[in-house]
């Protein structure tokens, strides 16, 4: 479909310093995605941050919007899209402006995308079904940054999207601002999701692929998910030498993948086998991050990748820990030491457990 000069009318809205436009704009033009585009969350690039389309969502917007032969399914909530160039207002009289919206000129969809998607699957089964449907339109004029930071402050308060998102979300804003996050641990969230995102996706990371990250749901492939590994690494940057906002993070990224790096070479089997083991999973990985706090902890240097290996397998070989004790059955030892227990109770108990077989002299031999 061609993009098209768009010509509207509408109502400005006044909120402090910010003025908006309500409008209406035909189900056929929201369809353009070339004009009406969706920023969403790219693993790839690690940039967006809209969530991806949820389908059965999807589907029961679609079958609401069919309506039927008696009454027409209606929609008064306003769809969102934001302009982030130029906006050319004229000014009708009694309070109507008209907005001419430059053909080559992008308009992203900031909340909304679902029933945009649906007027998709409608028309899939009857192009003409929605040809005459308008829907109300919020237009905004915000640059992208201001476009993501009012996303999330609407999102954080009134529809809270999915952890990891807004996290996302703001370690984008504090790379593309170079403005740092106003508290402590926010800037410290901010340090340890950039470690998260690199594990996920650098391929020399031994969680590449494993950890859904962002607006992806979890999947069938991913052991774990972003919020959960930020938890349980936050400690370390809050506490310890990680706390030093000065750390550069090529160095924190490298000790932590090298943790993961000699826990899969500690327990080749279970960490092969994420399907029968907890040792990926998030009841798995929380505990062994308190273990790898603990290490930072007593030692009085930042330990190499020899120095976990060495250390992981005391608690291996001392603490009589195999690859069997992950298993995700209900006896085995790891899920036996939880039971009963509250995931933090439980993940502290593991932790402890597996502490508790270190040797003090893996520690002098590592420095």
């Amino acid at each position: 479909m061609p993009n098209k000069v768009l010509t509207l009318t509408a109502r400005p809205v006044v909120q402090g310093d910010v003025t908006f436009y309500e409008t209406g704009i035909a189900a056929a033009d929201l369809l353009n995605e070339e004009q009406f585009d969706v920023d969403r969350w790219n693993n790839s690039s690690q940039r967006g941050y809209q969530r991806e389309i949820n389908d059965p969502h999807t589907r029961r917007i679609a079958q609401y919007l069919k309506g039927n032969t008696e009454v027409t399914n209606v929609m008064p909530t306003p769809i969102v899209v934001n302009c982030r160039g130029n906006i050319r207002v004229t000014p009708l009289g009694e309070g109507s402006v008209q907005i001419n919206l430059p053909a080559d000129e992008k308009l992203y969809v900031v909340d909304g995308q679902h029933r945009i998607e649906a007027v998709h699957k409608v028309n899939e089964d009857n192009e003409s079904i929605l040809e005459d449907y308008e829907f109300a339109v919020v237009l905004t004029n915000f640059s992208l940054e201001q476009e993501m930071i009012h996303f999330k402050l609407l999102n954080a308060t009134a529809n809270r999207p999915a952890r990891g998102l807004s996290q996302v979300i703001g370690h984008q804003l504090s790379e593309m601002t170079g403005v740092a996050p106003v508290t402590y641990t926010e800037q410290q969230t901010n340090a340890a999701v950039g470690t998260v995102i690199r594990l996920a996706v650098e391929t020399d990371s031994p969680l590449y692929g494993k950890i859904a990250i962002g607006g992806i749901r979890k999947r069938s492939f991913h052991t774990t998910v972003q919020a959960s590994v930020v938890n349980a690494l936050l400690p370390m940057y809050l506490t310890g030498r990680f706390s030093d906002t000065t750390l550069k993070m090529d160095a924190t990224y490298e000790y932590v993948s090298n943790f993961w790096k000699a826990v899969e070479q500690t327990w080749p089997e279970a960490w092969g086998n994420p399907e029968s083991s907890t040792i990926q999973r998030t009841i798995g990985l929380t505990p062994l991050a308190k273990v790898m706090n603990k290490i930072f902890n007593n030692l009085t240097i930042n330990p190499s990748y020899e120095d976990y290996v060495r250390i992981l397998k005391d608690i291996r070989d001392i603490g009589h820990v195999s690859d069997e004790d992950w298993a995700t059955l209900p006896n085995a030892r790891i899920n036996s030491l939880r039971h009963g227990y509250s995931m933090g109770r439980g993940n502290t108990i593991v932790a402890d457990y597996l502490w508790n077989a270190v040797d003090t002299k893996a520690f002098v031999a590592a420095e």
